[in-house]
């Protein structure tokens, strides 16, 4: 008798658990984990604003596959500080499809400015430019390029 060979069902990453908004004091500490699944197993990656979350400085970035096949990905923050605020997001890939989740960890104290890239722009064209900032709360941001405020009247909803 002749088996037929087994189909593999491929499935692209889905979210079982996301992280929330936060709001914490100095201090405390923090977990961000993402439960995914997919087959293949997603690759997942952290990002805070639009870069890569990197390790040190209390910060840690693990994951394992729980006996489910369920992929925990998961950022430990040993004692937040306003710089580890900002919007973090989870992103899950595999041959199949993506997925992303983004959600805010906001502490408590002073501002802050996340480094920014240096860009280069085409006179004429159209540029978009992010403000990466924590701490909490902020009342407001203004832009200046040189002593010139560029925008004065800008309003901001955080929590």
């Amino acid at each position: 008798m002749r088996k037929e060979p087994e189909t593999l069902i491929e499935d692209p990453p889905e979210f079982r658990e996301i992280f929330p908004d936060r709001l914490l004091r100095p201090g405390a500490k923090s977990s961000l984990r993402c439960l995914v699944t997919g087959n293949p197993l997603p690759q997942v990656s952290w990002r805070l604003y639009s870069r890569p979350v990197v390790e040190g400085l209390g910060v840690r970035i693990g994951d394992f596959v729980d006996s489910q096949g369920l992929l925990m990905s998961f950022i430990n923050i040993s004692a937040v500080t306003p710089e580890h605020g900002g919007i973090y997001s989870c992103h899950a890939r595999n041959e199949i499809g993506a997925i992303s989740h983004s959600a805010r960890l906001s502490v408590f104290g002073p501002p802050y400015i996340h480094p920014m890239d240096n860009i280069t722009v085409v006179t004429g064209d159209e540029v978009n430019v992010d403000c990466a900032v924590s701490g909490h709360p902020l009342r407001s941001i203004r832009w200046r390029k040189g002593m010139v405020v560029l925008f004065n009247d800008f309003h901001i909803d955080l929590f």
